[in-house]
């Protein structure tokens, strides 16, 4: 009975991969949303701590939100001032091979973002500044 206990949390995410696949995300989310509140509630869960659980994945979804949202304004600004131009230009100086610039950009920026900013942030910002 213990390997069951075992692999049924990961019910839901299989669950969620191969319906998105299948059926389309939101379909799909919204089933396994269902999938996981029935286990929650077969594993001896109550409705108090259920709603505990989803204020808490609330308050951690705005502070990513509010993460993702602060970079896409980073790049807006950079983009509309031309940042985004003189830092080609300025690492054009440091070597004049495409994929030796990208390397910098992405392991120094990467690396800058993570000691200023924190957690994610490197993931939110890099790559849209290296897609610009």
């Amino acid at each position: 009975m213990s390997w069951i206990t075992g692999i049924l949390p990961f019910v839901p995410i299989i669950l969620l991969l191969i319906l998105s696949l299948t059926w389309g995300v939101k379909q799909a989310v919204l089933l396994a949303f269902a999938v996981t509140v029935g286990l929650f509630f077969v594993d001896g869960g109550d409705g108090a701590t259920l709603v505990g659980a989803l204020v808490n994945a609330a308050g951690g979804t705005l502070t990513i939100l509010m993460i993702v949202v602060g970079a896409i304004l980073l790049y807006v600004v950079m983009e509309q001032t031309g940042a985004l131009g003189e830092l080609e230009r300025s690492l054009e100086t440091v070597h004049p091979d495409r994929q030796v610039r990208f390397f910098f950009l992405a392991l120094f920026l990467a690396a800058f973002f993570e000691s200023v900013a924190g957690f994610g942030t490197p993931g939110a910002i890099v790559p849209l500044l290296l897609i610009g």
